[in-house]
């Protein structure tokens, strides 16, 4: 594991070709990379979910971690904007997989990317963030597939 990275929030284009906030970490001195998009949990965009994505550039990979709330409460705390969007019902599926198809996108222009890009939540509940039942599943560290949302 090398620790030389650089991380740093930048704009990248979501769902609908909207500009949205997003958290990228990096590894340096490195040639080639793949990519990882890390999906935020419910509490969102925040210090521990930036310290995840951090960790995966730590390991080599190019991490991206769009802040899938940003258009429900641009600038407001993680607390704040997770509150939000829970009032609203959560994150629409259609705009959660744009905005995860934006961040790979992102990924696989770099420099240095080898072309590819995988997804990671950042806890497997991640992915209730989305509103319909039959999205919320996701790979465990495993690799296999299990129902995580009640």
């Amino acid at each position: 594991m090398d620790e030389a990275l650089i991380a740093e929030t930048i704009s990248i284009t979501g769902h609908g070709g909207d500009e949205i906030e997003a958290y990228l970490a990096r590894p340096l001195g490195q040639d080639s990379f793949g990519g990882v998009v890390v999906i935020h949990h419910m509490p969102g965009y925040d210090t521990s979910t930036k310290e995840i994505t951090r960790k995966f550039a730590a390991h080599g990979y190019a991490a991206l971690m769009p802040n899938l709330y940003f258009r429900d409460a641009p600038g407001a705390s993680p607390d704040d904007a997770a509150a939000t969007a829970r009032a609203q019902g959560g994150v629409p599926d259609e705009r959660l997989v744009g905005d995860v198809a934006g961040a790979a996108a992102h990924l696989r222009a770099l420099d240095g990317s080898n072309g590819k890009a995988g997804v990671r939540p950042s806890w497997p509940r991640a992915a209730c963030n989305s509103r319909r039942p039959s999205t919320a599943t996701a790979p465990s560290w495993s690799g296999t597939r299990r129902r995580v949302c009640r």
